[in-house]
């Protein structure tokens, strides 16, 4: 079996720096905590993740 290596790279999109800090100034002005899920399905969205290879990707045997 072939060795392969691999890097990932998490980055966060342009826009979600800016989402987060709305969320905890809305939180913060209205005293209520938001939805966790809602919160965390655009985290997902908002962070990219690339893949990286790194040596042979196709053996030849």
């Amino acid at each position: 079996m072939a060795r392969v290596k691999a890097t990932l790279i998490a980055s966060p999109r342009w826009w979600l720096g800016y989402y987060l800090a709305a969320v905890r100034v809305m939180a913060l002005l209205t005293g209520l905590q938001p939805c966790p899920e809602r919160v965390g399905y655009w985290i997902k969205r908002g962070i990219k993740i690339k893949v990286r290879m790194h040596g042979k990707t196709n053996p030849t045997r």
